[in-house]
């Protein structure tokens, strides 16, 4: 999207769900990253149809390309190529400069794990917490070896490839200082009143509840922060063991309503992703989807059968899909959801599934029958709902269009489903601060994961003279 800064107006110019960076020429070109997994893409400003402008290179163990950054010729740009996975030997992780006019023109210039930016002649770059800059002509795409410390103490997050800051084309740099992300776990009502904090903040990037409710299933930080694994957490004994294999990529899991199985996605690169199912006890693992696409598991059904997940499409759009718990039937697609971003849950002991849909027009949450895909009902008529659905007990939660978390519940008619409530939940919690939500089977607790009470970002820091001396 972009923004009219004088009238307002908000324009979108394509679709980028799960955008890594972006740069705006000034011929009138943006370069960006339409998702983690991809290469850059140049859109018109104006809008349209966006290109791919770089590709993935398998033989380097390259999972993304992001951060991209228009040099002043406006054809030249910078952009990190760097491997989601542990053992890639980090040939993937560097500064590639690449061309619009000619793909093919492309040289690796410098190792990297975030983003590089262009200003005043030279390139500046983050290595661990640390901000650099370093002489850079892009005319002769050559390198000076004076390298200069300009800033210590960035908010670094290496799983992300991310570090905060950015500078003008003057030469204006601004820049983040912090400890990167934090989030703690607390058990919570409905109103989201703080049942209970289970430990220390720390880095955690998603909590799935056991039905039990005794345990948890972490995404957590490798050790050396590269990448993701799952850690089983005990939370009543606060103690944590590795649930994921010894250096898989792996994120989003799901518990069965047993509690005896955990589906979730691997990241095994060369782009391609999969849902794995893996026994708590015992570690058997079953892989039922192996596709080159993105998925992202969403639930079981009540009867423990079928696994509810989506798959990201070449346009952007994801399928809400379904498929046999022990991957003995092909996966069923259901609906299309409108980006990777939208969530759907099983409700009313699975006889229905919720879901953000754009079919009728406007991005709206719909029901559809599972025995029968085809009858579907639209339950909101809201100005584009803002948020994802998310299963609690047997009813499910949606964020409407003005940013309130609504529990939605629902009975089964001989006509189809009737609203009978749209409550107002979680109102002590500013959504803001959600990492992630998730509740038992029967609704009964609720793990909050969240960014720390009270906590405010530190502030950012504008510095004009940053420019080496004697340069």
């Amino acid at each position: 999207r972009k923004l009219e800064l004088a009238s307002g107006v908000v324009t979108d110019i394509c679709d980028a769900p799960r955008g890594r960076g972006g740069s705006w020429s000034e011929t009138g070109t943006i370069l960006f990253s339409p998702t983690s997994t991809t290469g850059i893409h140049a859109v018109a400003a104006s809008g349209g149809a966006a290109r791919p402008v770089t590709t993935l290179d398998p033989a380097l163990k390259e999972t993304t390309h992001r951060g991209p950054w228009f040099l002043p010729n406006g054809d030249h740009f910078l952009y990190l190529a760097a491997s989601h996975q542990e053992d890639s030997g980090k040939l993937a992780d560097a500064i590639w400069i690449a061309s619009l006019s000619d793909p093919k023109e492309k040289r690796r210039l410098f190792p990297a794990r975030s983003h590089a930016a262009f200003a005043n002649g030279h390139v500046l770059y983050v290595e661990r917490d640390a901000l650099f800059a370093r002489p850079f002509d892009p005319a002769r795409v050559r390198l000076g070896q004076r390298v200069v410390r300009v800033a210590d103490g960035l908010s670094y997050e290496p799983l992300f490839f991310r570090a905060p800051f950015s500078v003008s084309a003057n030469g204006l740099l601004a820049f983040q200082r912090g400890t990167g992300r934090q989030a703690e776990l607390q058990k919570i009502e409905l109103d989201g009143h703080v049942v209970e904090k289970i430990g220390r903040a720390s880095a955690i990037f998603g909590a799935a509840i056991s039905p039990r409710g005794d345990r948890a299933i972490l995404t957590v930080p490798t050790a050396t922060g590269s990448s993701a694994e799952l850690v089983l957490a005990d939370l009543k004994l606060g103690t944590r063991a590795s649930f994921s294999e010894k250096g898989e990529v792996a994120a989003y899991p799901v518990w069965s309503p047993r509690g005896d199985r955990v589906t979730y996605c691997v990241f095994p690169g060369e782009q391609r992703h999969l849902l794995r199912v893996r026994q708590v006890e015992g570690g058997g693992v079953t892989t039922i989807v192996d596709e080159k696409m993105y998925l992202f598991p969403l639930g079981w059904s009540p009867d423990d059968r079928e696994i509810l997940f989506l798959s990201q499409r070449a346009d952007g759009k994801a399928d809400l899909r379904v498929i046999a718990a022990d991957g003995s039937t092909p996966a069923l697609t259901l609906a299309e959801l409108p980006d990777v971003e939208a969530r759907a849950a099983y409700c009313h002991d699975g006889r229905y599934i919720a879901y953000i849909s754009s079919e009728s027009g406007s991005r709206q949450v719909h029901l559809l029958e599972r025995a029968n895909p085809a009858r579907r009902w639209q339950i909101t008529d809201d100005n584009q709902p803002g948020g994802v659905v998310q299963r609690l007990g047997n009813h499910f939660a949606y964020v409407d269009a003005e940013g309130t978390m609504r529990l939605i519940r629902v009975e089964a008619t001989p006509e189809g489903p009737r609203v009978v409530g749209r409550d107002p939940i979680l109102a002590r919690v500013p959504l803001r601060s959600i990492v992630s939500l998730d509740a038992t089977p029967d609704g009964g607790t609720i793990l909050l994961l969240r960014e720390p009470e009270g906590v405010t970002g530190e502030p950012i820091t504008i510095v004009q003279n940053w420019m080496p001396r004697g340069e």
